[in-house]
């Protein structure tokens, strides 16, 4: 072997020992899952005149940066860093694809659920309207929970980034796997018995995101096509897909002990805000603990 060749063949022996070799059982897994929902989303559109599949690859710059990252982190090699920048690429481009699969579930010709989940809720002794007036009735709380509301994205890139750092780079695939059944999950489950949300059952005027919610549903359930609405995406009421998000992501971080109290406390005030601020049913944050339960057991077995 010569002195020039040495140093690569040592290089592509630490990459093969820290297991990145994009032929293993995960990347192959992964790329399936990729193609495969492509395909289906293809063939659902078509049928359901639903455009706007292009919208994917608005996630380009990202991807772009992603695979920059991938790169930089072989060459040097970061075999830790090449772990995180490649689960980020994926949870970029899996994010856009799921985004599309959920809206074309809201093609469902199935009769809304409102008013059986506003039922389940009094069966329960629960409103929503009660407790996002509770909130509004304390200006601090109710800025602190819509605060928590968008720290979804954080926590997925905390659980996504994080992992491989500690030595953990299961966990983050199994996040990744996590978010891609349980987005497969919700879809099926939103097909089947999909609803607005509690703003149209309990009374209350909904947020402008949630008045433009109403509508994108509105047009989904049309007859009319209908092009894709990356900004109005999450229509899905029930189960929460935000609690499944936040629980998983939790998860993710568990055993790494500096993270793991402050990951599921975020989490926990993730599931309450998605009360606070109007936007579910108490039996969609219910529904979203035993689909992130379920994606767990799931994805535990199949990594």
């Amino acid at each position: 072997m010569t002195t020039q060749a040495a140093p690569q063949a040592q290089q592509a022996g630490w990459l093969r020992a820290a297991g990145h070799d994009y032929r293993t059982p995960f990347h192959i897994a992964a790329a399936l899952l990729m193609v495969t929902l492509l395909v289906t989303e293809a063939v659902l559109s078509r049928a359901l005149h639903f455009s706007g599949m292009r919208e994917i690859f608005n996630a380009w710059p990202s991807a772009v940066l992603g695979l920059l990252c991938v790169w930089y982190a072989r060459w040097r090699p970061l075999p830790r860093a090449i772990e995180s920048a490649e689960l980020a690429l994926l949870a970029v481009i899996f994010t856009n694809i799921l985004t599309i699969l959920i809206q074309l579930a809201g093609r469902s010709p199935h009769a809304l659920c409102d008013a059986q989940f506003a039922a389940m809720d009094r069966a329960m002794h629960f409103s929503t309207a009660y407790w996002k007036s509770v909130a509004a009735a304390n200006p601090v709380m109710q800025t602190l929970l819509a605060f928590c509301y968008n720290l979804v994205a954080p926590m997925i890139f905390l659980a996504t980034l994080v992992p491989p750092f500690f030595g953990q780079r299961s966990a983050s695939r199994q996040f990744i796997l996590g978010i891609v059944v349980a987005a497969i999950g919700t879809a099926t489950i939103f097909w089947a018995w999909p609803a607005v949300g509690p703003w149209t059952t309990e009374g209350y005027a909904p947020a402008q995101n949630q008045a433009a919610v109403t509508a994108y549903i509105g047009r989904l359930r049309s007859s009319l096509p209908v092009y894709a609405d990356m900004q109005d995406a999450g229509i899905v009421s029930f189960p929460s897909f935000h609690v499944v998000l936040a629980v998983l992501a939790a998860w993710a971080v568990r055993r790494i002990r500096i993270l793991s109290v402050f990951a599921w406390v975020v989490c926990g005030l993730i599931c309450i805000s998605t009360i606070s601020t109007g936007w579910h049913y108490g039996v969609d944050v219910v529904a979203g603990f035993a689909l992130s339960a379920a994606c767990i057991v799931s994805v535990s077995w199949i990594e």
